[in-house]
């Protein structure tokens, strides 16, 4: 059973059905649930795209107290590098649209060669 209100934590019987390893240490988790989910809970569920917060897995239902502990999720992130920025600009694109590519390190190869090239062709302009 679904048990979600707006003051509370949400919760909801699921299963972790995938885990993998990313580049850089990160992981992706992949949750499954049976359960019958509403447009409302949808909604607040879409809400928490590209935010920051607290994943937490149980075998039991957690209660509020439970999450007291809890730190702050840091809202801050560490400055990157331009090139750092374009290689997280790239794996979002790759992941709407991979363009056929294998893996995200083939699909960041072409691109940044082919922004090379942009360059080059650029200098043997002149411009």
């Amino acid at each position: 059973m679904i048990e979600e209100r707006k003051d509370e934590v949400f919760q909801i019987p699921a299963e972790m059905v995938k885990a993998e390893t990313r580049r850089n240490d990160a992981v992706k988790f992949v949750f499954e649930t049976q359960e019958n989910i509403t447009e409302e809970m949808l909604k607040r569920i879409f809400s928490w795209r590209n935010k920051i917060g607290w994943l937490v897995f149980a075998v039991q239902k957690i209660q509020p107290s439970d999450l007291l502990e809890l730190p702050k999720a840091s809202l801050a992130k560490e400055k990157q590098t331009p090139s750092q920025r374009l290689r997280a600009a790239l794996y979002i694109l790759y992941n709407q649209k991979n363009d056929g590519f294998e893996n995200f390190d083939m699909f960041y190869e072409y691109h940044v060669e082919k922004f090379r090239q942009h360059v080059l062709t650029k200098i043997s302009e002149g411009i």
